[in-house]
């Protein structure tokens, strides 16, 4: 855990305030304050932190911090595993004192301070212990997607909103919701980046965009952290889900045509190798759509049915795969053709075999 000083030392004091021949007892006490004196200890906001008490003459102040929960102080400051509290580690004081200093603490959670006075950081001393638990900031983020339900290949907005007590960043990412929920941390999550990091202090909001061509449910997944990969964001992550609707095809015109060349067929004889029919699209279906063709005898029964998948690049037209002379040299008449999309009806067209 780093603490790092925002702003200057605000006060340093050691003063003697004990009538001659009195005694002293060694005491410390911590106090972390907002700028109004309101005791609130909260991680990632300036604080002014404290330290008060009584010391002998000749003495020392030292402190060191760590998470709670660990061993006891150790006898001596230099022999403790605790990081050094920067100003106020061998400070000289006397009497009573007054220690102040301007910190801006980054990890919430409960941590304990271990706070010697002594002549020097390898002298032994009863270690002065207290603990203070520092609050999460408050913070909110959500994620809109408009519209609700976009149609695939059309851009959706993705709109980024929420307050943060703190300074903090936003991190959001969308991918599939089948990949399961979001992950801790923006690092963790296997979506694509929509926003990496932009700074947030106090109300925000951010708008971006996407695209996507398939069909299916997605989510967006947005954290208020302090970065990529912090375990303990302010707010977050929070899931925004939106499905991808397909397109609906819309059929232009349909002909039966040569398998080989691909032109129209005005007349299909029963002596014909084989036959194909084309469908033309004045709205194209969505990528990746699974499409099939159904070929219906003049009897009004399904001889064969044969799929597809659109391809992901601009195109207007669709034939079948070949309807060999087999199937119709011996069922003369009006044969039909019928086009789904996603298991949808969209189109029948008619062939005459002579």
């Amino acid at each position: 855990m780093r603490v790092r000083m925002v702003i200057a030392p605000l006060a340093a004091t050691a003063t003697m305030l004990v009538a001659a021949g009195s005694a002293i007892a060694d005491s410390a006490a911590i106090s972390v304050t907002a700028a109004n004196g309101a005791s609130d200890p909260v991680a990632y906001i300036a604080r002014v932190f404290t330290l008060t008490g009584n010391a002998t003459a000749g003495e020392s102040l030292y402190m060191k911090h760590r998470p709670a929960g660990g061993a006891p102080c150790a006898p001596t400051a230099f022999s403790d595993p605790g990081r050094l509290s920067t100003g106020f580690y061998g400070v000289p004081v006397t009497g009573s004192y007054t220690v102040q200093r301007a910190w801006t603490w980054d990890a919430p959670g409960a941590w304990t301070f271990c706070i010697w006075l002594a002549p020097s950081e390898t002298s032994i001393a009863t270690p002065i212990t207290q603990t203070i638990s520092f609050r999460t900031p408050a913070g909110q983020i959500a994620a809109s997607v408009s519209p609700a339900a976009p149609r695939a290949g059309q851009r959706a907005t993705v709109t980024v909103a929420g307050a943060s007590e703190a300074p903090r960043r936003i991190w959001v990412k969308w991918r599939p919701a089948a990949g399961g929920p979001c992950a801790p941390t923006y690092d963790l999550d296997g979506g694509q980046s929509l926003i990496d990091g932009w700074d947030a202090d106090g109300t925000f909001g951010a708008t971006r965009y996407l695209t996507q061509t398939i069909p299916g449910q997605y989510v967006v997944c947005s954290w208020l952290a302090g970065s990529s990969f912090d375990p303990l964001p302010v707010a977050g992550p929070t899931a925004a889900t939106f499905a991808v609707v397909a397109v609906k095809p819309v059929v232009l015109s349909t002909a039966a045509v040569s398998c080989k060349t691909r032109k129209a067929i005005a007349r299909v004889r029963a002596t014909r190798k084989s036959v194909c029919v084309r469908f033309v699209f004045s709205k194209a279906p969505s990528p990746y759509a699974r499409l099939t063709i159904t070929f219906v005898t003049p009897g009004g029964k399904r001889y064969k049915t044969v799929t597809s998948t659109w391809p992901n690049r601009p195109r207007r037209t669709l034939i079948s795969a070949p309807l060999a002379r087999r199937a119709y040299a011996h069922r003369r008449g009006l044969w039909h053709a019928t086009l789904r999309t996603q298991g949808k009806r969209i189109k029948t067209m008619s062939f005459e075999v002579e």
